[in-house]
């Protein structure tokens, strides 16, 4: 098949709907989805034929040795069908790329240079750049598809001429038909361990063994994730058989500790942990314990010529990081880039799709892809994406996610791996640094995190930039001061100002001067919410408008737990009036509000069939205006229960969960942690919901900074009321985000610096919340405190029993239809009804609703 590739030249400052970065599975289907949709895109990537590495092949493939080869011909063909959209470019590296304009129709300018080869080493993929003319593509929004490369974890020997990557051995025999070696040792973890000494052995290698750390049979805890997902087992089974037919050994909790090569005589060599000089010879093999310690008197000798090794994969984040893009430590250990449902990132402009979202294999990233274009086409060329569509693709997404996930569990990295290297083992191939360095600036000069560690003994400064080491630098490092490793351990290995190395002369073309960006301006309504003045009754009051933070994660903000509507039904029950909640959900977007969470705070979830509360979570998506936060609520008596809902969540399009601990009786911390362990997988960012007093289970800072470093929460709704615990919860998890869960504490926390406030009363008063909220987080207690003392009277219901009852009572007293509760919850007194409506009307009379 011909594709239409466009002169790189021609394309100097062009401007596209679209750019898209990386033609692997994710790229291509974001940009022959948005292409199909009626944008124009370019498509920038640095190999020179498209397919990515999951696709990577020669002239003339016919697809024998590839899977999803159907799909990828589809992708080719829509690449061809709309050659007048999709402008090709292969063969350029993209270095850099920036903001040109901060507020709709936001703008990208990417930097690129030629390259003339893409050169697969043992390692990572290289760049090479052909000459030093900057290629600049010019977009209103950008797909970043830049997809993964091998995670590689060092052990003495790693560094010798034989040892591949996994991935590499794979890229040899797609890209070249060549195969790596002649007598292969495949070792690491990981099913793609599976694929690659099956498409070896199939080429004629002798595959003298494949040596998986982990224990598979973990995935018989996840029979949903692996019902759901049936060609995936097959495919695995379908590489098992080959091996059997090639009788290619296959151990469990078993890997490769050490490799070694033909002559040993070279010291300066050996001191290095090389084992030796020359090509590999040989390896030793070694039982491992469930912490992926060595089992002592296991160890074994084979000999082989290749070793190919691969502990899963690293996403390229180099450009999400660039753009200042959310990140989180996703369960796999990785650090990943954050996307909402529609794949956009917390930039707005800047959607994401595939493995920089997570690892989680080709199908999965044509999915993201296909989402990802389906929303950069609505917001550039107004191209309304098909709602079935985008209901097919995002329960696929869910379904496929939740696999990748039940994989990361089955197939983890464990500690026990840095017990093993001793110090001469070289960690930084780059510069040559050994873990001994590293142990001894720890020690010596008093290291205590990734980043001090990188300046002093200079691990991850070398050509790639720590793409090779950057993780095993933070877990080494975590390992050596006693901790797990963190987000920011990992973000310091994986920051880079350039994305690829690049000739001088192309960073002296782009520092001339250029148009100048757009400048954005603190919109200064939004920050203070109009700057509503309590102290004049009866004056109107300006409307707030939602915030457009470029970073705003999806749980910052003003988040209204929703009161539902319901009405007398015909069968003599209350029921949900699904048009009036859609319209309260409308309403308080318009009133300036940044979400909502619907089955959440309010507990009304808790008398709804399962019909109903799915109902209203779809509701709530398909109601909510772009940028317009849904983060549901989750919880359940049990585990499984509550995973269910949070994977419904993610098929409707929900951008984050809440979730309350196990709550039917008072769980101890190692319960809470399974649970919060369980709803992680569905794969939606998790926020931690502490009612202690409901509940009887308190998250106290200590269990949430243990489920925060096991990467199972991003934020927490604090509503012990404790204003305290927030600054003790920075101190120990210093990347939390602690969200207002009290409104009648929303003022001192904003002060505090909580980023968000999952709130009750904005039902009733949306203006006056959210101006509140703007206001103290900005430190303008001129304008937050007169709000503050007007509300309080109503926010302080929040901790009372009959929270939900007054708050609908003041919608009803505000205007809004609030209307009755089922049962069991009672209407109000008569005594508590007046406390109510003396509140409400004096707010109202102050011009706060």
């Amino acid at each position: 098949m011909t594709i239409s590739r466009a002169d790189p030249a021609a394309t100097q400052h062009a401007r596209y709907d679209l750019a898209v970065l990386g033609a692997g599975p994710a790229g291509l289907a974001a940009a022959v989805t948005a292409a199909s949709a009626g944008a124009r895109v370019a498509l920038i990537d640095a190999a020179p034929r498209p397919g990515g590495q999951y696709w990577r092949h020669r002239q003339g493939d016919n697809g024998a040795s590839h899977h999803g080869w159907p799909v990828f011909q589809r992708l080719l063909r829509g690449l061809t069908h709309h050659a007048d959209r999709i402008e090709y470019l292969p063969g350029l590296s993209v270095w850099h790329i920036e903001r040109t304009a901060e507020e709709p129709p936001y703008g990208f300018r990417t930097h690129t240079v030629a390259t003339d080869a893409v050169h697969a080493s043992h390692t990572i993929a290289t760049h090479t750049a052909r000459d030093s003319t900057e290629r600049v593509i010019d977009s209103r929004t950008v797909v970043i598809a830049t997809g993964a490369y091998d995670r590689q974890l060092p052990f003495p020997g790693w560094t010798l001429p034989g040892v591949f990557t996994a991935g590499g051995a794979q890229a040899l025999l797609k890209g070249q038909g060549v195969r790596a070696g002649r007598r292969i040792a495949v070792a690491g973890t990981g099913p793609f361990l599976l694929a690659v000494a099956a498409g070896l052995a199939e080429a004629g290698a002798d595959v003298v063994g494949v040596f998986e750390a982990g224990l598979p049979t973990a995935f018989v805890r996840h029979p949903l994730a692996v019902a759901r997902n049936p060609g995936k087992l097959a495919e695995g089974a379908g590489f098992l058989r080959t091996l059997l037919r090639h009788r290619v050994p296959y151990r469990t909790r078993t890997t490769v500790v050490a490799a070694h090569a033909a002559h040993a005589a070279h010291a300066a060599h050996a001191a290095h942990g090389a084992h030796g000089e020359g090509e590999v010879s040989g390896v030793t093999v070694a039982a491992l314990d469930a912490r992926w310690r060595t089992v002592p008197g296991s160890e074994r000798r084979l000999d082989c010529d290749t070793l190919a090794v691969g502990y899963g994969f690293t996403p390229q984040i180099e450009i999400p990081l660039q753009l200042g893009c959310d990140t989180r430590r996703d369960i796999d250990g990785s650090l990943v880039a954050t996307a909402d449902c529609r794949q956009l990132s917390t930039v707005p402009g800047v959607y994401l799709a595939g493995e920089v979202c997570g690892v989680g294999g080709a199908e999965l990233s044509v999915t993201e892809g296909r989402l990802a274009g389906l929303h950069a086409a609505y917001a550039t060329v107004g191209a309304t994406p098909d709602p079935a569509a985008v209901r097919r693709l995002s329960h696929r997404r869910a379904a496929l996610r939740s696999f990748a996930t039940a994989l990361h569990e089955a197939y983890p990295v464990r500690p026990g791996w840095t017990g093993r290297i001793d110090d001469d083992t070289v960690v930084c191939r780059c510069e040559e640094v050994t873990a001994g360095a590293i142990t001894e600036v720890i020690e010596e000069l008093g290291a205590t995190d990734s980043r001090a560690v990188k300046l002093f003994a200079r691990p991850g400064m070398g050509l790639c930039q720590g793409r090779v080491c950057g993780y095993a630098t933070s877990c080494l490092v975590a390992a050596r001061t006693g901790r797990a490793p963190t987000e920011d351990d990992l973000r310091s290995m994986a920051s880079r100002p350039i994305a690829q190395p690049v000739p001088l002369g192309a960073l002296a073309a782009a520092a001339k001067p250029a148009a100048q960006p757009q400048q954005s301006r603190p919109n200064q309504q939004s920050l203070r919410g109009g700057r509503m003045n309590a102290s004049a009754p009866g004056q109107p009051q300006p409307q707030p408008q939602r915030q457009q933070q470029p970073h705003r994660k999806p749980w910052h903000g003003v988040l209204v737990a929703t009161a539902l509507p319901l009405r007398d039904g015909s069968t003599g029950r209350l029921e949900v009036d699904f048009d009036g909640y859609s319209d309260h959900v409308s309403w308080l977007a318009e009133n300036g509000c940044d979400g909502v969470t619907p089955n959440g705070s309010l507990g009304e979830y808790q008398t709804l069939s399962p019909e109903e509360r799915a109902r209203v979570v779809t509701t709530a998506v398909e109601t909510a205006p772009e940028g317009f936060t849904v983060m549901p609520g989750v919880a359940a008596y049990g585990a499984d229960e509550a995973r269910r809902w949070a994977e419904q969540a993610a098929e409707a399009g929900a951008a984050a969960v809440m979730l309350l601990p196990p709550n039917s009786y008072r769980a101890d911390p190692r319960a809470v942690v399974a649970h919060y362990r369980e709803v992680a997988r569905a794969g939606l960012p998790v926020v931690a919901y502490n009612n202690p007093f409901d509940t009887k289970v308190d998250l106290v800072p200590e269990l949430l900074a243990e489920l925060h470093a096991e990467g199972l929460i991003v934020a927490v709704k604090e509503f012990s009321g404790d204003v305290r615990r927030s600054y003790r919860i920075a101190e120990l998890a210093p990347g939390l985000d602690v969200l207002c869960g009290a409104d009648d504490v929303a003022l001192e926390l904003a002060v505090a610096g909580a980023p968000g406030w999952v709130a009750g009363y904005p039902n009733a008063f949306p203006r006056a919340s959210v101006a509140l909220w703007r206001a103290a987080s900005a430190g303008d207690l001129e304008t937050a405190l007169p709000l503050y003392r007007a509300l309080h009277p109503l926010l302080r219901w929040d901790s009372r029993t009959e929270f939900v009852q007054a708050i609908k009572a003041s919608m009803d007293l505000a205007g809004r239809y609030g209307g009755p509760c089922r049962q069991p919850r009672v209407p109000l007194t008569p005594e508590h009804e007046e406390i109510v409506r003396r509140a409400t009307e004096k707010a109202l009379a102050e011009g706060l609703g």
